[in-house]
């Protein structure tokens, strides 16, 4: 028995919990009237970045089911919201990372496109190859990365703008989003187990693995290639700005 089926003969007291909830009303707070004042603006180029980013979409799934899916998600809706103020060339570049966020994802969280959903093996083995892939990627330079391609095309996607934007970008910024990209595909793999064991999270458990996993992070760290931005980095540093990420990833994770 491997170590994916010994997790499923666990108890699972996430499943335990939803029974005890089945039949009671919950009452979700209107978080968007709770925002409703704060200011909002979508990027101007929002319509020639859809075109861009569903011929993207169409050269990598063409498949219909996953093209669809894709599609309603919306990525250039959601780089337009993050990044209104960017210029074009930067704002297409930090979507395609977008592109690159939402369709990992489901390689290893989506029970219809994913074949690592439920073996832990397979999924460590992927992210591992990941993490390797995305290391070339942001070390600057094209040789390194022609060296040792990934084989997933998923993967691949993170190859161009990566390179673009680690070629923008000096070292402290570079490390920067390696972090938190190395942070995403960490926690998420601690998500996957959580899920593959049915285990429910303490508040502080699920908090600490949700500000990697939610990728809010990631995209925080490009807004500095996206809007042309060069922070100095003892500003970076401040323990006002880390509160500014931290406090940014709960109200989107939110």
């Amino acid at each position: 028995m491997d170590q994916t089926e010994l997790i499923r003969d666990a108890e699972a007291p996430s499943k335990q919990l939803l029974k005890s909830l089945q039949g009671r009303m919950l009452h979700i707070p209107d978080l968007q009237a709770m925002m409703s004042h704060w200011p909002q603006y979508v990027s101007p180029e929002l319509d020639r970045l859809r075109a861009d980013v569903d011929e993207t979409l169409r050269n990598l799934f063409p498949d219909n089911i996953r093209l669809r899916k894709m599609r309603q998600a919306d990525p250039a809706l959601f780089a337009a919201s993050w990044w209104p103020y960017a210029p074009y060339e930067r704002l297409r570049l930090a979507s395609y990372l977008t592109i690159w966020l939402f369709a990992w994802d489901d390689e290893t969280d989506s029970a219809e496109f994913s074949s690592f959903m439920s073996d832990l093996d397979a999924a460590r083995a992927f992210r591992e190859e990941t993490v390797r892939h995305i290391r070339k990627c942001l070390s600057g330079g094209h040789a390194q990365l022609d060296a040792d391609p990934s084989t997933n095309k998923i993967n691949q996607m993170f190859g161009y703008p990566g390179q673009a934007i680690s070629n923008s970008y000096d070292a402290g910024q570079t490390h920067r989003l390696l972090d938190e990209v190395l942070l995403y595909i960490a926690m998420t793999g601690v998500e996957q187990e959580f899920q593959i064991g049915g285990a429910l999270p303490t508040v502080d458990e699920f908090w600490q693995r949700r500000m990697g996993s939610s990728a809010v992070g990631v995209c925080i760290a490009l807004s500095e290639y996206a809007l042309g931005l060069d922070v100095p980095r003892h500003i970076m540093a401040e323990d006002e700005m880390k509160t500014l990420w931290k406090e940014t990833n709960v109200i989107v994770s939110m």
